[in-house]
C-alpha cells in the first residue's frame, strides 16, 4: 500500500531529499505565504493576493483594494479572520477572506518596502526596508488612528525584514542582527549574542523552547530565549535561510538554493530540495494539515515529509483529467468524481497518507461518494482503472 501512496504524493522521480511536486505556476514571484482558517494565501510580486480555498488545486486573485505600489506584496499575516498585507510603502487588510481590502494609511513612499508584520497583544508592527531613509519599525494599535515610529535603540535606518512573538518578548530580524523588546516596541535591545558579525537576519521559527534565526550565513539555535545563539553545524554557513516553517514532526528551511528539513527541532538538517531544471529560489513557507507548501521565484511547490518513500517504485501520476466537485465540501455532502475512462476503484486517504476507504465504483466515469463519515480536514482521492492508480486529488472537508 505504500507503493500507492507514494504515487499520491509525488510527482517527482528523482532522490529521496526531492519529495516535492510542483502545484502551480505564477508568472510573478511568491513572497509570501499564509495558512489562515483552512484557505492558502500567498503575495506576489505585481500581482497581490491570490487565494486557495481547497489546499492549493485552484487559486483565485483577491485583490479588490490592492491599488498601491504596483501591487507588490511582501508579507502577510494574521489574527483571527483578520489578514494583513505590506508592499510598497503601505499596509492593507481584509476581513472577508481577501474579498475586499482596506488601506490603513502608513503612507510611507514607495522606496520604502513593508518587509515584515506581526501582532502582539493589540498592536500591529510594521518592520520597513528598501531605500528610503526612515526604514525600522512602525507601530499601530489596532482600532485607533495613525502610525508611531518605534525603532528607540535599533542601529539607524536598519532594515527589517521579520518578527517573531514569543511569549512576552518581539524579535525583530534586520539586516543587522536580532533585537527584542520587552514593552511593545517601545524599546530595542540587541540580541545578537553568539552571532559574531551581525547577519542579516530574514526568518524565525519556535520549536519546542528552542528559537531558530534563519541568516546570511546559515541557521542559528538559541536555547534560552534570545540571550545566545549557536550555530547549526549541519546547515552550511554560506546558506542564506530565507524562510522557515513546520509542523508537529518536522521544520524546513527554504534557501536562494532549495530546502533542507530537520526532525529534531533543528539541531541538525538534511538537504530536501525538489528537482527542477534549475537551483530552486525558496522566497516563502507556510503549512496546512502536515503539507509544506513553498513560494519560489517559479511558482509554488508542496511537499508531505510524512510519507514514506520507496524510490525504485517511484512515478509521475497526472491528476488533470481528474474532476472533483464541490471543492471544498460541506460534511456530509455527496463528493462527485468524474475521470475520462470508467474506473475499478477510488480511494479515500488522509492528510498523513493514511487509507480510509477503498471504493468499488462500478466503471463508471462518474460517481458520488458519501462524505458523513469524513471528519474536517484535508484528503487525498486516488482513482483507479485497470488495476493502475490514474489520477488523484486534494479535497478539503469542512
Amino acid at each position: 500500500m505504500k507503493t500507492k501512496l507514494l504515487i499520491l504524493f509525488l510527482a517527482l522521480t528523482s532522490v529521496a531529499n526531492a519529495q516535492w511536486y510542483f502545484n502551480h505556476s505564477f508568472n510573478n514571484s511568491v513572497h509570501a505565504f499564509l495558512e489562515s482558517e483552512g484557505s492558502l494565501y500567498v503575495g506576489l510580486s505585481g500581482a497581490g493576493v491570490y487565494r486557495s480555498m481547497d489546499a492549493g488545486e485552484n487559486w483565485e486573485a483577491v485583490n479588490n483594494g490592492i491599488q498601491f505600489g504596483g501591487a507588490y506584496i511582501y508579507v502577510l499575516c494574521s489574527r483571527n479572520d483578520s489578514i494583513f498585507a505590506g508592499g510598497f510603502g503601505e499596509v492593507c487588510f481584509t476581513n472577508d477572506k481577501g474579498e475586499n481590502w482596506t488601506l490603513m494609511d502608513l503612507n510611507l513612499s514607495l522606496n520604502s518596502f513593508v518587509y515584515a508584520l506581526a501582532i502582539k497583544d493589540n498592536y500591529l508592527f510594521a518592520g520597513i526596508g528598501g531605500i528610503d531613509t526612515l526604514r525600522g519599525v512602525y507601530r499601530k494599535q489596532l482600532g485607533q488612528l495613525g502610525w508611531a515610529y518605534t525603532s528607540n535603540g535599533l542601529p539607524a535606518n536598519v532594515a527589517v525584514n521579520t518578527f517573531l512573538v514569543s511569549d512576552n518578548m518581539l524579535f525583530v530580524g534586520t539586516s543587522q542582527g536580532v533585537y527584542a523588546s520587552e514593552n511593545n516596541g517601545l524599546h530595542w535591545e540587541p540580541s545578537s549574542f553568539g552571532m559574531g558579525e551581525a547577519p542579516v537576519v530574514h526568518s524565525f521559527y519556535e520549536a519546542a523552547g528552542l528559537l531558530l534565526a534563519g541568516t546570511n550565513a546559515g541557521l542559528f539555535v538559541s536555547y534560552d530565549h534570545g540571550g545566545s545563539w549557536i550555530a547549526s553545524e549541519s546547515l552550511p554557513s554560506t546558506s542564506v535561510v530565507r524562510c522557515l516553517a513546520g509542523n508537529d514532526t518536522s521544520i524546513v528551511a527554504g534557501t536562494y538554493n532549495g530546502g533542507f528539513i530537520s526532525h529534531d527541532n533543528g539541531l541538525s538538517w538534511s538537504d530536501f530540495t525538489p528537482q527542477a531544471p534549475d537551483n530552486v529560489f525558496f522566497m516563502s513557507l507556510t503549512t496546512l494539515d502536515n503539507f509544506y507548501y513553498a513560494g519560489t521565484g517559479a511558482g509554488i511547490y508542496t511537499t508531505n515529509p510524512d510519507v514514506a518513500v520507496s524510490l525504485s517504485e517511484t512515478r509521475i501520476i497526472d491528476h488533470s483529467g481528474l474532476l472533483l466537485y464541490p471543492n471544498p465540501i460541506k460534511r456530509g455532502q455527496p463528493l462527485t468524481i468524474e475521470t475520462q475512462v470508467g474506473l475499478s476503484g477510488i480511494r479515500i486517504y488522509d492528510a498523513r497518507g493514511q487509507l480510509l476507504r477503498n471504493i468499488a465504483p462500478g466503471h463508471s466515469p462518474k460517481n458520488t461518494i458519501c462524505t458523513a463519515s469524513l471528519a474536517p480536514g484535508l484528503y487525498i482521492i486516488e482513482t483507479i482503472h485497470a488495476a493502475e492508480a490514474i489520477s488523484w486529488k486534494r479535497f478539503l472537508v469542512k
